[in-house]
């Protein structure tokens, strides 16, 4: 597919020569319409600032987890066929290649009165994403679509792990239905571009399943709403389950990065359980109860790490503590975030996404009081919950940063976003002492925090997709919609 003209006189404006599109028009052969701002989160509901629920939860785990394990526990509370590609185009960037800091290439949505959908997928050979209604593949360094996989409706949860062999599933809406109608499930290998199977669930059983999770190994698909779960064999597609685990509502599902297993996490009447269900049988293997918290997110699954709301009236989505699972499914570690810290656990999704795990540390953003956006980063131990740096990476005093990933050696990747004249920038952040490294830094100018394009794909909840991977860093705005907002869909900045 050729390749569109990058943008001129710098590497944040807007591609040239974009007409007014046609919001009746086709979605092939489109671009988006030039960037514009994002419209204001409404505001937050007050924060309460007791934080004793959380050591009583914990006490009534340790209880809990003795009789069932029959071990007492301590707590620790501290303060290759491809598809033929759709209409979404890429820019490349301009020529000559830049020698600094610059967008490499840039997804622009079709005009499409729909999202671009959840999920966001690096390998050596692709980088993947949800579209409007597909999943498309582009090639890492130059945005070249590689294929595009056609869906009957929007992505409604996306998994954010692959399998060894490449492998992601997704939840959509069928033809014709709405987001809350989460009926439909796929499996699509990234490195062929092809949908492996599909399957359909009968809409009664779904309901109104806004808080959608799916998830992805080597041997199991699960899906998991308020009411409802699923699961199937990966190879196949052949139904394990079709019910949550006995007694219990509802199931959030999450697969660890290397593929080997599915980890899920159940309502069952006023506890939340965590287990294993069985890749033959689809039989629940209990590993951990938690009783008592009013809401509880599955924050990460290797390391096991649950994020727990205690008080009620911290409002829906806030969770005020964490607590870490050890391989022999003990408690390890108890984090209190109170009201000083905030994890991005949403309460209508199971993902939590202003928070990093390693097998060392949990770093998390700082909360801002009124604000969904975060002025600075900690690093928490993960064996004994305690803080072990707590730092502010801005240069003005209303910028905004947002953790990434982690490197190999567990060190904190993280986004630092523009403001005033100074330009955003990925830094990496010490796991032991929290000194930072700058890795990609954007140009500065009097005009940087209105034309950085990257910037205002961010969701300030932390709801968007990142990756950084051989100096560049992968950005994919999940809520974009041509028709009303006028942002990238995907874009990438980089040196190379």
């Amino acid at each position: 597919m050729s390749q569109q003209p990058s943008v001129p006189g710098g590497p944040y404006g807007p591609p040239p020569g974009i007409p007014p599109q046609d919001p009746a028009a086709p979605y092939a052969g489109h671009l988006a319409r030039p960037y514009a701002p994002v419209p204001p989160y409404p505001p937050q509901p007050p924060r309460n600032r007791r934080r004793g629920r959380l050591a009583v939860i914990i006490a009534a785990v340790v209880t809990v987890a003795a009789l069932v394990a029959g071990t007492a526990l301590w707590a620790m509370l501290s303060d290759d066929t491809p598809g033929k590609p759709s209409g979404v185009h890429t820019s490349a960037s301009s020529s000559p290649k830049p020698t600094g800091p610059a967008v490499l290439w840039a997804a622009m949505e079709p005009d499409a009165p729909v999202p671009a959908g959840d999920g966001a997928w690096l390998t050596p050979h692709v980088y993947a994403t949800g579209a409007p209604e597909a999943v498309t593949g582009y090639h890492p360094a130059s945005g070249k679509v590689l294929w595009n996989v056609p869906l009957t409706g929007v992505i409604c949860a996306a998994s954010d792990t692959k399998t060894a062999a490449g492998l992601i599933a997704v939840t959509y809406a069928p033809a014709g239905s709405v987001k809350d109608r989460c009926t439909e499930i796929a499996v699509i290998d990234l490195n062929k571009g092809t949908m492996v199977w599909h399957r359909s669930i009968p809409e009664e059983k779904v309901k109104e399943g806004f808080r959608t999770s799916v998830a992805i190994s080597d041997t199991t698909v699960a899906a998991g709403w308020e009411e409802y779960s699923v699961g199937y064999q990966t190879a196949t597609g052949t139904p394990l389950w079709t019910a949550p685990a006995s007694g219990c509502q509802g199931e959030d599902h999450r697969g660890v990065p290397s593929g080997r297993k599915v980890v899920t996490l159940a309502r069952c009447g006023s506890m939340h359980k965590v287990g294993e269900r069985d890749p033959a049988s689809g039989k629940m293997r209990w590993r951990f109860s938690v009783p008592g918290a009013t809401d509880a997110w599955l924050v990460s699954a290797e390391p096991l790490v649950v994020g727990l709301t205690t008080n009620p009236e911290l409002g829906l989505g806030n969770a005020n503590g964490m607590l870490v699972i050890s391989p022999a499914n003990k408690l390890q570690a108890a984090i209190d975030l109170g009201d000083k810290y905030q994890a991005g656990c949403e309460w209508l999704q199971s993902r939590c996404g202003k928070v990093v795990v390693t097998q060392d540390s949990f770093y998390v953003t700082s909360r801002i009081p009124g604000s969904q956006e975060a002025d600075e980063i900690a690093a928490f131990d993960m064996r004994t919950g305690t803080r072990r740096w707590n730092v502010q990476l801005k240069q003005w005093p209303e910028q905004r940063v947002l953790p990434i990933t982690a490197d190999a050696s567990g060190n904190l990747i993280a986004y630092v976003k523009a403001q005033g004249s100074v330009g955003s920038k990925v830094v990496s952040l010490s796991a032991q002492t929290g000194k930072h490294t700058v890795l990609l830094q954007m140009p500065d100018g009097k005009t940087a925090v209105d034309n950085q394009a990257d910037d205002r794909m961010m969701s300030e909840k932390g709801t968007d997709y990142f990756h950084y991977q051989d100096g560049r860093l992968y950005l994919h705005s999940k809520s974009a919609v041509a028709t009303y907002r006028g942002v990238v869909m995907n874009l990438v900045l980089g040196t190379r």
